[in-house]
């Protein structure tokens, strides 16, 4: 009778993020741009962004984006139309860990 042969798995993890890789260059490439590690001075580690909402539901009838959380930055930063964070910001304040 044949039975299954057991292997273990290496993966590795941001620190940051969690995110997960089957190699470990992969994983060090993302976490040089990952949005979650304070080095990269993005919104989501900025003490002046904010967020209100959370878009966990949707308006009947409405588009499904129409609960997308609010974010805005309290350091008059524009933030992109496409939700994504800016990256590199020169008013980039360290948040509370």
């Amino acid at each position: 009778m044949s039975e299954p042969i057991r292997t273990t798995v290496v993966r590795y993890k941001c620190p940051f993020c969690n995110r997960h890789h089957a190699r470990k260059h992969d994983a060090i490439n993302h976490i040089g741009r990952c949005w979650k590690n304070p080095a990269n001075q993005t919104c989501k580690t900025c003490v002046f962004f904010r967020r209100e909402g959370d878009g966990s539901f949707c308006f009947p009838g409405r588009p499904c984006d129409c609960n997308a959380p609010e974010t805005w930055c309290d350091a008059d930063v524009e933030l992109p139309a496409d939700g994504l964070p800016v990256v590199g910001c020169a008013k980039w304040k360290a948040g509370a860990s």
